[in-house]
């Protein structure tokens, strides 16, 4: 996979978060021969800024990237339950609608 594009920034923190993901999307791509990904599907909510996201992975993803939520705050979000076929992500607060990337 090459290397990711960063931003050209004159902020020291946002440039070494830049490279820490770089750095772990390279390794994530190195440790088992290539990098695959695929965006959520439509979630279902469990309750208590709790949803089922289903994928197309066929395996446990190893993480996720939010490309889109509907709230203009910052917004924390873990995942938890990875399965091959759906994962469960918590926000720290209502996120309206949302999108992410698993790989």
């Amino acid at each position: 996979m090459g290397t990711l594009p960063l931003e050209q920034v004159d902020d020291l923190a946002t440039d070494r978060i830049q490279r820490n993901v770089q750095r772990k999307f390279e390794q994530d791509s190195r440790s088992d021969g290539g990098f695959n990904g695929c965006l959520g599907g439509a979630q279902e909510s469990l309750g208590n800024n709790s949803f089922k996201v289903p994928h197309s992975l066929g395996r446990p993803p190893k993480g996720f990237v939010i490309t889109a939520q509907a709230t203009s705050g910052s917004l924390k979000a873990t995942m938890a339950n990875p399965t091959g076929t759906d994962v469960t992500i918590t926000w720290s607060a209502a996120p309206g609608t949302f999108s992410i990337f698993l790989y």
